[in-house]
């Protein structure tokens, strides 16, 4: 159930954060086609690869690359996953929007961690952080952040111990509470108070677990 409650947070996560401007026919195909991820997932790939080949926008590019790689966690299929996404780096230079840019660097940053490859993964959210510092606030950076952070307590979860861990979860919820409530908001503030709860249950601080679950 914990795994699942992480692939249920990076899939809601992406599809929310990539609504961006593109060949409007094509996106509308892939953000209508959210049911396939999780119901049919090898119907959305084969999807996703068919948008590839007849955009010419780099956008729309990413965005299917984006869907395939949803696809492919929604199929465990972790490292295919990757290299979905891995594959949007080759049409960054072409996209001016920074957004496009963070949500792909935070992307590489869960999908490393969840191939266990911490640094790398750190290294990912690092610059991804360093672009979303640069933002305006008008640009509504809270979303972007509450990724970043989740992805992180993941992270020192694992890697360290859950006092660090414990401190990126309330960073990640505290910009999840910024952002205008939705379906996909509140699935995501339940997985960090999950996560949260158990961290306090491997630290035997029962009260706070309760609290969080």
């Amino acid at each position: 159930m914990k795994h699942r409650k992480h692939l249920m947070i990076f899939i809601l996560l992406l599809l929310s954060s990539m609504i961006v401007t593109a060949q409007k026919e094509l996106d509308s195909i892939l953000t209508g086609s959210t049911a396939l991820l999780f119901d049919k997932p090898d119907q959305a790939i084969a999807l996703a690869n068919d948008i590839l080949e007849k955009s010419s926008d780099p956008t729309t590019k990413v965005k299917a690359l984006t869907f395939m790689s949803s696809a492919y966690l929604s199929k465990r299929q972790n490292s295919k996953s990757l290299k979905s996404t891995l594959r949007s780096l080759e049409f960054l230079d072409q996209i001016d929007n920074p957004r496009i840019h963070i949500e792909v660097l935070n992307a590489l940053g869960m999908q490393h961690q969840q191939l266990r490859m911490y640094d790398k993964a750190k290294d990912y959210l690092d610059r991804a952080l360093v672009l979303t510092n640069g933002l305006e606030p008008s640009n509504n950076p809270s979303s972007l952040l509450a990724y970043n952070y989740t992805i992180r307590g993941f992270i020192y979860r694992e890697q360290m111990n859950c006092e660090i861990a414990q401190n990126y979860f309330d960073r990640a919820l505290f910009q999840f509470n910024n952002l205008e409530k939705s379906t996909a908001v509140t699935a995501n503030l339940s997985t960090v108070c999950y996560n949260k709860g158990n961290c306090f249950l491997q630290t035997t601080q029962m009260d706070s677990a309760r609290t969080s679950f």
